[in-house]
């Protein structure tokens, strides 16, 4: 297990960590399992395959609605990536 954790602010124009690395697994022909894609305001979650292996990556941030209704997303995230051993075929 690999865990990342940074800000938001530090990252000025770069893509979020988990968008960067998702993009860049499966550029080196990690696919992408889109049964385990969980999206919402405080996080992500969603794995990749190669044949025999198989990644979990999670990425976790605070974002809350003010009584006005703006939102916030405070400047920390946290990323977290295991990996393991899988089947020669993704997944269903």
């Amino acid at each position: 297990m690999v865990r990342l954790t940074g800000s938001f602010g530090a990252l000025k124009e770069q893509a979020s960590p988990d968008s960067w690395l998702g993009d860049y697994l499966e550029a080196r022909g990690w696919s992408r399992i889109l049964s385990h894609d969980a999206d919402g305001p405080d996080g992500t979650s969603y794995a990749l395959h190669q044949p025999g292996a198989l990644c979990i990556v999670e990425g976790k941030w605070n974002h809350w609605h003010a009584d006005s209704g703006e939102s916030h997303t405070d400047d920390a995230y946290e990323l977290t990536v295991s990996c393991g051993g899988a089947e020669l075929s993704p997944p269903e």
